[in-house]
Formats: structure tokens, C-alpha cells, sequence
């Protein structure tokens, strides 16, 4: 397997663990939301009340944590994505003319790629 092909697969790899990544964490953040209101509407009393507080504390401090994952993620991507554009002439051409247009996500970005260099 030369440089590109094993990049290539790198990418694709990196890509779903993104993606997989993602969705976790909006899950998890649905989780506590549903929590926070199931508390919230019965909070009668102080201990609820207090829950409450916990729950908020900590989709605060999960957001904060996703911003910064989700950060890392992007850049990493976008060193990845240029690292094999500079290998493979066909894709820095294809990722010049989607940088001009800016109508594709990440994935459909790949499936375009893909149906290229076919």
C-alpha cells in the first residue's frame, strides 16, 4: 500500500470516527436535557431543586468539552485533508472547486471524491 492509498483510508477512518463522535455526544446531550426538565417539572422540593442545579453545571461543562473535541476534530481534519492534497492532485482539484461553492458537508464530500476518481 503506497503513501496515498494508506492516506486515503486514514482520512475515510478519521472522517466516521468524527462523525460517530458526534452523534454521541449530541445524544448524551439530549440525555441530560431530558433529565433537567424531568427534575425541573417536579421540583418541589430542595433536594429536586438542588439536582437541578447539578444537571445544569454539567451540560455546561459538557458543552464546553464537546466545543473543545469538536475543535481538535476540525483542525485535525483540515491538516489531514491538505496532507493528502498535496499527494493526490486529482482531490487538492476537486477540494478547490468545493472550497469555491461551499454547498458540501464533509460526507457528501467524500462520496464526491469518490465518484471522481473512479
Amino acid at each position: 500500500m503506497d503513501d496515498t492509498e494508506w492516506l486515503w483510508d486514514y482520512l475515510k477512518h478519521f472522517e466516521t470516527t468524527y462523525s460517530s463522535r458526534i452523534n454521541f455526544f449530541l445524544v448524551a446531550e439530549s440525555m441530560l436535557m431530558v433529565s433537567y426538565a424531568t427534575v425541573i417539572v417536579n421540583a418541589n422540593y430542595v433536594i429536586l431543586k438542588f439536582i437541578a442545579l447539578l444537571i445544569s453545571i454539567l451540560g455546561i461543562l459538557y458543552t464546553y468539552y464537546w466545543f473543545k473535541i469538536n475543535k481538535k476534530g476540525i483542525y485535525g481534519g483540515k491538516n489531514l485533508m491538505d496532507r493528502f492534497g498535496n499527494m493526490h492532485t486529482p482531490y487538492k482539484e476537486i477540494r478547490d472547486d468545493i472550497r469555491k461553492c461551499h454547498k458540501f458537508s464533509s460526507n457528501k464530500y467524500l462520496q464526491y471524491f469518490a465518484k471522481k476518481s473512479q
